[in-house]
């Protein structure tokens, strides 16, 4: 009887480590490789107006300028926002618009360096997508402000990968 139980345990341990090692259990705790969502496909290393920046563009985005007394902003869409729905830009001037999302859920603020600078990233949550902002304090009171959101977490992932080759030049 002794035996009997000790090979139903066994059994029983064996089989709850089967089911809560698989695959579905481990990509619950790990992070996704997936390459379709992990990258952005062919991109163009593109000037960043005439701020002495770069960034790797999707050539499924395009980048627009908007000029103003003191700042420019470059804003990057998708050319297809049916499918793509998430927006990027970044502010290069001294004062920029720290505001993030309507309807906030919750904020998570961090500090660090980028760009070789100091920098504070601003992630919100709202019920419909996400929001990181970045803030970079460059020299002689000027800042440069980074912020993308997406409705999805692919898009987001995209869009964070893109940010995230800004260099200078």
């Amino acid at each position: 009887m002794q035996k009997l139980t000790l090979l139903i345990f066994s059994v029983s341990v064996i089989s709850l480590l089967h089911f809560s090692c698989s695959e579905d259990a481990k990509t619950k705790n790990e992070p996704n490789t997936n390459t379709s969502i992990l990258t952005f496909g062919k991109s163009v290393k593109t000037n960043i107006g005439t701020t002495g920046f770069t960034i790797d563009l999707p050539e499924s985005h395009k980048i627009e300028e908007k000029t103003g007394s003191d700042f420019n902003v470059y804003y990057i869409t998708s050319f297809d926002t049916t499918y793509n729905k998430g927006e990027a830009g970044i502010y290069f001037g001294p004062e920029p618009d720290e505001h993030g999302p309507a309807n906030i859920v919750s904020k998570e603020e961090s500090t660090g360096m980028q760009l070789g600078k100091q920098s504070k990233t601003v992630k919100y949550t709202t019920e419909k997508y996400t929001w990181v902002e970045t803030v970079i304090d460059e020299s002689e009171g000027k800042k440069i402000q980074t912020w993308y959101f997406a409705f999805n977490i692919s898009e987001m992932e995209k869009l964070r990968q893109m940010m995230n080759t800004i260099s200078r030049k």
